[in-house]
Protein backbone atom coordinates (compact mmCIF):
# COMPACT_ATOMS: atom_id res chain seq x y z
CA UNK A 1 0.00 0.00 0.00
CA UNK A 2 1.37 3.42 -0.94
CA UNK A 3 1.80 6.25 1.54
CA UNK A 4 -0.88 8.61 0.16
CA UNK A 5 -4.48 7.45 -0.27
CA UNK A 6 -6.92 9.70 -2.18
CA UNK A 7 -10.48 9.90 -0.78
CA UNK A 8 -13.29 11.93 -2.33
CA UNK A 9 -15.05 14.22 0.13
CA UNK A 10 -18.65 13.08 0.57
CA UNK A 11 -17.83 9.44 -0.23
CA UNK A 12 -17.16 6.46 2.03
CA UNK A 13 -13.86 4.63 1.59
CA UNK A 14 -12.53 1.22 2.59
CA UNK A 15 -8.79 0.64 2.90
CA UNK A 16 -7.43 -2.91 2.82
CA UNK A 17 -4.35 -3.91 4.85
CA UNK A 18 -2.29 -7.06 4.25
CA UNK A 19 0.24 -7.85 6.99
CA UNK A 20 3.14 -9.96 5.68
CA UNK A 21 6.57 -11.12 6.79
CA UNK A 22 9.81 -10.50 4.88
CA UNK A 23 9.03 -13.42 2.55
CA UNK A 24 5.60 -11.99 1.65
CA UNK A 25 3.85 -14.71 3.67
CA UNK A 26 0.74 -13.70 5.61
CA UNK A 27 1.14 -12.96 9.33
CA UNK A 28 -1.74 -14.14 11.55
CA UNK A 29 -3.36 -11.09 13.19
CA UNK A 30 -6.25 -10.16 15.47
CA UNK A 31 -7.81 -7.09 17.11
CA UNK A 32 -7.21 -4.37 14.49
CA UNK A 33 -7.37 -0.95 16.15
CA UNK A 34 -7.04 2.62 14.88
CA UNK A 35 -4.13 4.10 16.87
CA UNK A 36 -3.93 7.41 15.03
CA UNK A 37 -6.47 9.41 13.07
CA UNK A 38 -6.08 13.15 12.73
CA UNK A 39 -8.28 16.11 11.88
CA UNK A 40 -11.39 15.30 9.89
CA UNK A 41 -10.89 11.53 10.28
CA UNK A 42 -11.28 11.51 14.08
CA UNK A 43 -14.28 9.36 15.00
CA UNK A 44 -15.01 8.39 11.38
CA UNK A 45 -12.73 5.32 11.03
CA UNK A 46 -13.62 1.74 11.94
CA UNK A 47 -11.12 -1.14 11.84
CA UNK A 48 -12.33 -4.66 10.99
CA UNK A 49 -10.64 -8.05 10.92
CA UNK A 50 -11.21 -9.53 7.45
CA UNK A 51 -9.12 -12.74 7.61
CA UNK A 52 -7.01 -13.15 10.73
CA UNK A 53 -5.04 -16.19 9.52
CA UNK A 54 -4.47 -14.48 6.17
CA UNK A 55 -3.23 -11.25 7.76
CA UNK A 56 -6.04 -9.12 6.33
CA UNK A 57 -7.76 -6.16 7.97
CA UNK A 58 -9.69 -3.18 6.66
CA UNK A 59 -10.47 0.36 7.73
CA UNK A 60 -13.80 1.93 6.79
CA UNK A 61 -13.89 5.73 6.58
CA UNK A 62 -17.40 7.14 6.99
CA UNK A 63 -17.44 10.04 4.58
CA UNK A 64 -21.12 10.53 3.76
CA UNK A 65 -21.14 13.73 5.84
CA UNK A 66 -18.39 15.38 3.81
CA UNK A 67 -14.95 15.43 5.44
CA UNK A 68 -13.22 18.79 5.07
CA UNK A 69 -10.69 18.89 2.25
CA UNK A 70 -7.13 18.33 3.37
CA UNK A 71 -4.51 15.75 4.27
CA UNK A 72 -4.87 13.63 7.40
CA UNK A 73 -2.91 10.81 9.03
CA UNK A 74 -4.10 7.28 9.80
CA UNK A 75 -2.38 4.30 11.47
CA UNK A 76 -3.64 0.80 12.23
CA UNK A 77 -2.34 -1.59 14.90
CA UNK A 78 -2.94 -5.36 15.09
CA UNK A 79 -2.11 -8.06 17.62
CA UNK A 80 0.08 -10.98 16.55
CA UNK A 81 -0.37 -14.62 17.61
CA UNK A 82 2.22 -14.32 20.42
CA UNK A 83 0.54 -11.23 21.87
CA UNK A 84 2.95 -8.63 20.45
CA UNK A 85 1.54 -5.72 18.48
CA UNK A 86 2.41 -4.47 15.01
CA UNK A 87 1.47 -1.08 13.57
CA UNK A 88 1.09 0.04 9.98
CA UNK A 89 3.16 2.85 8.63
CA UNK A 90 1.62 6.30 8.93
CA UNK A 91 -0.66 6.74 5.91
CA UNK A 92 -1.59 10.08 4.44
CA UNK A 93 -5.27 10.35 3.56
CA UNK A 94 -5.78 13.09 0.98
CA UNK A 95 -9.44 14.18 1.04
CA UNK A 96 -10.22 16.03 -2.16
Amino acid sequence: MGNTIPVTSGSDATLQFAFQDGNAAAIAISAPTIIEATGGLVGLCTATLVDGAGGLASVFIEGSAPIALGTYFLRLQVTLAGGDTLASERLLINVR
